[in-house]
């Protein structure tokens, strides 16, 4: 459904006097689809937001037009909905009379998750899909937006549309600019949707912070940027926190800050306090030294309550080694890594059974 949608929106270009040009798609989607299939959606009449609200309570959709709620973990991961905020609109109340929320819904666009989204409500409702959509969907993907993508890409960053093509051209030459490849690019784009949003002037801000605060040269921020992009984007008073509890809370040297940040950028970005506790159970309580850490950073990530319930286990049937000097070593790493089958049976070499049964003395 989506690569029909998809073909529809490239083969439309010249209609809507889209500059880009991406001919291999153009082959490939073309030979999938019959020209036949090719038919446009009419331009759809404007909505009567009024009277589509009173009739809200009335409407029903039917399971195959309309996107379910998501269950609340998943919604999380999309969005931080304002605390106490109610959605002002229910797209439930337009989507049979709107082509497209009706294209969004085929694309894989979450209308739930946007109902969610402060303000996404009324811009989605003024959009046309042939007149205002269209181009944009040809833009992403000419930049590296995979087609499958444009769904969960909308879904997150549905703002885009407030965006003037133009700029987001100039901020995809920026990109270029620094040398970041196409698939560079694809994965800042897919990883990060609300990337596009910030100006050229604000991106090379941020890239040069982390260049300056961490004396990371340019490779190395490309590395950061690609591997998180998350991080480029995100609130730098956090990062500076974290970057202060690194290296002197926690004792990092100033070249061990720079490697946490280049294996695992998601440390500056976790809740401060958690971060901290964490490191004490492993250097105070597991005894595991600095350099330790830094070749296993992913320790760091770790539930605090999941590494002690495994760590005290460990303890109980004395397998807690972790010196790799000593017989029966165990990596730090593996006793966070993986589920309770693997824990169990391939580190602590005992049943789940067992261990499940350690749990509850613990309660």
């Amino acid at each position: 459904m989506i690569l029909q949608i998809f073909t529809r929106v490239i083969c439309a270009r010249k209609i809507i006097g889209c500059p880009f040009q991406n001919k291999l798609v153009l082959k490939c989607l073309s030979s999938s689809v019959s020209s036949k299939s090719l038919v446009l959606p009419e331009n759809e009449p404007g909505l009567d937001l009024q009277s589509a609200t009173q009739q809200q309570s009335e409407t029903q959709i039917q399971s195959d037009t309309y996107v379910p709620a998501l269950r609340e973990d998943v919604l999380n991961k999309y969005i931080k909905p304002k605390k106490n905020y109610l959605p002002l609109i229910n797209f439930a109340a337009y989507v049979n009379k709107s082509t497209t929320l009706q294209e969004f819904v085929k694309l894989g666009v979450n209308l739930h998750i946007i109902e969610l989204t402060r303000g996404a409500q009324e811009l989605i409702l003024k959009l046309n899909f042939d007149r205002d959509v269209k181009k944009y969907l040809t833009f992403l993907h000419d930049v590296g937006v995979p087609a499958d993508e444009l769904g969960s890409f909308i879904t997150r960053n549905p703002f885009i549309f407030k965006e003037d093509l133009d700029d987001l051209q100039v901020r995809i030459n920026y990109l270029e600019s620094m040398a970041f490849t196409p698939e560079n690019i694809t994965r800042i784009l897919t990883k990060n949707p609300r990337w596009l949003l910030f100006k050229t002037q604000s991106i090379d801000e941020r890239l040069g912070y982390f260049q300056s605060k961490f004396k990371l040269i340019g490779p190395e921020v490309r590395h950061v940027a690609v591997r998180m992009p998350k991080i480029v984007t995100y609130k730098q008073r956090h990062i500076e926190e974290n970057y202060f509890a690194v290296k002197e809370e926690m004792g990092f040297e100033s070249g061990e800050v720079k490697e946490l940040l280049l294996q695992k950028p998601k440390i500056y970005t976790i809740n401060r306090s958690n971060l901290v506790a964490r490191f004490d159970y492993l250097h105070n309580t597991m005894g595991i030294p600095h350099s330790q850490l830094i070749s296993q950073p992913g320790t760091l990530l770790c539930r605090q309550s999941k590494l002690k319930e495994r760590h005290e286990f460990l303890k109980s049937i004395g397998k807690d080694i972790f010196d790799p000097t000593k017989p029966g070593y165990i990596s730090p790493l593996s006793v966070v890594a993986g589920t309770d089958q693997y824990f169990c049976t391939k580190v602590a070499k005992t049943s789940v059974e067992t261990y499940n049964r350690f749990l509850k003395t613990l309660c």
